[in-house]
Parts: C-alpha cells; sequence; structure tokens
C-alpha cells in the first residue's frame, strides 16, 4: 500500500479524538473540486517508509486516541486489510475516509471489526447523470447506494458527507440525498475551499466561482435538520 502523506496529529479529522491520519495514493474518482490532484492521477512513485509509520505509530500509543486512513480511495488497494490489521493490533481505534464506491471492501471491514468509524462522501444524489463529473466507472450508482445501506445497518459509527459545490450541489440535490440517508446518525456539509488554488480541473467551473456562500450552506442545513439525527455545516 502506497502511502504518500502523513499528517502526524489532527484534532479534526476524527470525532473527539487525538488522531494520525494516513493519506494513500489512488483514486477512482476525479472529482473536479479535488485540492489533491497528484494524489488523483497517482503519479506519486515513492511514499513515505511504512515501517517508519508503523514505529510511529506505535511510539505515540500515549499521545494517539486513534487512526485515519484517507486518500485518495483507500479501498480500492489490495493492502488495506493488512494496513488495518497492524493498526487495530496496537489497539488503536481506526477510522476510514472512503467515496462508497467499494461496498464489498466496506462489508468486509465490518465484519472482521477492522474499523470503528466510516467517513463516507455522497457526492450528489446517486444517480448516473449527476455522478458523471466524478467518475466514469459505470457501477457507481448501485455501488454507492449499497455502501449507504451496509453502514446504515451494520456499522457502528459513521458519519455521511457531502462537499457543496456550486453547479454540482443545490437545494435539490441536497433534499434527494436526505431522502436516500434519512434517520442517519450523521451528516456533514462541507463547503468548498475558496483558497485552495490548486485543483483538478478548473476548467469543469467554466469560469464560475464554485464556492457555496453561508446563507446558502444554511439553507441547506434547515433541509437537512429533520431528516437525520444529528447534522452540521463543516467550520461553522
Amino acid at each position: 500500500m502506497l502511502i504518500i502523506g502523513i499528517e502526524k496529529v489532527s484534532l479534526n479529522d476524527f470525532y473527539g479524538k487525538i488522531s494520525c491520519v494516513l493519506f494513500v495514493s489512488g483514486c477512482n474518482f476525479s472529482c473536479p473540486y479535488c485540492h489533491n490532484p497528484q494524489t488523483v492521477l497517482n503519479k506519486e512513485k515513492e511514499g513515505v517508509d511504512v515501517k517508519e509509520i508503523m514505529d510511529l505509530i506505535k511510539e505515540r500509543k500515549n499521545i494517539y486516541d486513534g487512526i485515519v486512513i484517507s486518500g485518495g480511495e483507500p479501498t480500492i488497494d489490495d493492502g488495506l486489510l493488512d494496513l488495518c490489521y497492524s493498526i487495530k493490533k496496537m489497539g488503536y481505534k481506526l477510522k476510514l475516509d472512503t467515496n462508497g464506491s467499494r461496498p464489498d471492501v466496506l462489508s468486509e471491514l465490518l465484519d472482521r471489526k477492522l474499523i470503528d468509524y466510516i467517513s463516507m462522501d455522497i457526492k450528489t444524489y446517486p444517480s448516473g447523470v449527476l455522478y458523471r463529473p466524478f467518475t466514469a466507472e459505470t457501477n457507481v450508482v448501485n455501488a454507492v447506494r449499497r455502501s449507504i445501506d451496509i453502514l446504515m445497518s451494520s456499522a457502528t459509527d459513521y458519519e455521511f458527507r457531502t462537499t457543496c459545490v456550486n453547479s454540482l450541489i443545490d437545494k435539490e440535490t441536497i433534499k434527494q440525498i436526505c431522502y436516500l440517508i434519512k434517520d442517519a446518525k450523521r451528516y456533514t456539509l462541507q463547503p468548498y475551499n475558496r483558497n485552495v488554488a490548486c485543483i483538478l480541473n478548473k476548467g469543469f467551473f467554466n469560469g464560475e466561482n464554485p464556492f457555496i456562500p453561508e446563507d446558502e450552506m444554511i439553507s441547506f442545513l434547515k433541509i437537512v435538520k429533520p431528516m437525520v439525527k444529528n447534522c452540521s455545516i463543516s467550520g461553522l
């Protein structure tokens, strides 16, 4: 498994926990607003030494409450289960960030009790047309819907997240997502980071500003609140 980055201390990535975040290379999605193109395009040839990472995690057992595996998309890598096993042996809580495109992998991780928390991105309402800017995979809509069902029925703790980007997300898509995840434990709306200079496909927005203003984000939140158990806007 190619780990290309590490955030040694994070207070924001694993709710209520001091964590270490591992970033793996490669992704099967190409979200136009992604701010880490090198990871998505899998251009990184050399990663961080895995033994060094494991040593660091072991040494900091008295500091970290949990470990986060992020990406890229971790579930497309065959080495994910082995990495999870190695970390769980140390006694850590483990969180996974995913786009939900590999439901069978999520099922296996949950069945083996390797993951304590899953954070799944729902890019927009999962339909073939609306998901087209994100991936060329033809079975992605069914996969995302299966992953939603798996998390809501089998995961001990989880959240769904949507990055709210102009031209890709509006009140109607938020409403349709909420129908799909009704009564979910947690749904987080993430504003597009207007300060990011480097994104995967600037041309997608055709010169328009992808940022959704705060008042519109709050209007999204009002739609979400009656539908799920816990909801918030990241950063607000």
